[in-house]
């Protein structure tokens, strides 16, 4: 190994530029399904907001109950 290799080696490099876009909100898949036309009545729920252990995601999800 010569002299030259270590030294380019040894020297900092800028890191990269490559990011990732802003978060979005999905959209929901309910109103695609059709079954907002077939729900009929009145149930006790509650809707509840979790957070996957890691932090990466987060659900929101309406809890029925009983």
């Amino acid at each position: 190994m010569s002299t030259q290799a270590d030294i380019n080696r040894l020297v900092e490099r800028p890191l990269p530029e490559i990011k990732l876009g802003a978060a979005v909100e999905p959209a929901a898949i309910r109103a695609k399904t059709g079954l907002e036309r077939k729900q009929v009545g009145d149930v006790n729920s509650e809707e509840v907001t979790v957070e996957s252990t890691d932090g990466l995601f987060t659900f929101t999800v309406r809890v029925v109950k009983a």
